[in-house]
């Protein structure tokens, strides 16, 4: 289901974009610009009217319950994103930070970790891809106070300024980089990540990821997304026959880092466990 779709679904049931937008602390008449695709929402709202239009009584009832926004300086792009130390305390976790930097900003972009799959509270460095045409997501980042260095083309490791060295994390721009390269081909489900609801990477995808990569405990945490039933072995094998089929990269940084002779070998592996 997508927004308008979302919205056409509340107004058959009765609901009022009016009434909505007093729900969501909206402008008056955005929800008729979204409606009219006049304007493009956030991710977090698009998100969040889906949910509302699956179970419009449980989730405008449980909004109720949540405190009014505190307002925000206007006086320039820059110190709207801003946020006052009593916010940072309260989103002093990268996923909220890098979500609320890149939405506003129309970046289309997911969260990816194998962690996400395993534990969804953790506190472990979380990556992001960012589609390769958004590339001004890193002026957006470099606004909300992330510091982020050049790897490659296709690779950034970035960091809260303000915050201790254990906020880094990798931003992938990943045109050339299976199967990350193929995230944005489907729409990405949202996902409830330290009470802030994102996009999230599909387990199947950070698999193949994790099995292609040389990262020394790569095939003992696909085992563990095995184990939890958050991947299937048979659909690992599919997706990386097709991979097979794909030119070899010439891309020197992908050379390094990923190996399909080895994931094949890991994931041999993983099913004579089972």
């Amino acid at each position: 289901m997508n927004t308008v779709a979302a919205i056409e679904s509340l107004v058959r049931r009765g609901y009022t974009l009016a009434s909505l937008e007093r729900a969501l602390h909206l402008s008056p008449n955005y929800l008729s610009k979204v409606r009219h695709e006049a304007v493009r929402p956030s991710f977090q709202l698009a998100a969040l009217l889906v949910l509302i239009a699956k179970d419009p009584q449980s989730v405008l009832a449980a909004l109720t319950t949540v405190d009014e926004p505190t307002p925000r300086p206007q006086n320039s792009r820059a110190s709207s994103l801003i946020k006052t130390d009593d916010q940072n305390r309260a989103a002093d976790n990268v996923v909220e930070r890098v979500a609320a930097a890149l939405a506003p900003a129309a970046v289309r972009f997911a969260f990816f970790s194998p962690a996400l799959h395993l534990d969804p509270s953790t506190k472990e460095p979380i990556d992001v891809v960012i589609h390769d045409a958004d590339r001004h997501a890193m002026t957006s980042l470099k606004d909300a106070g992330f510091l982020c260095g050049h790897f490659s083309s296709a690779l950034f490791r970035c960091r809260l300024a303000d915050a201790p060295d254990d906020t880094e994390f990798s931003l992938h721009f990943p045109t050339t980089i299976p199967p990350l390269s193929q995230v944005f081909e489907t729409p990405i489900e949202p996902q409830l990540i330290n009470g802030v609801m994102v996009p999230v990477v599909d387990a199947t995808t950070t698999a193949l990821w994790l099995l292609l990569n040389r990262r020394p405990d790569a095939q003992q945490v696909v085992q563990h997304l095995v184990d939890r039933a958050s991947v299937d072995v048979d659909t690992l094998d599919v997706r990386l026959s097709e991979f097979d089929a794909l030119p070899q990269t010439q891309s020197t940084y992908v050379l390094q880092v990923f190996d399909r002779a080895l994931a094949r070998e890991r994931l041999r592996h993983i099913k004579e466990r089972m």
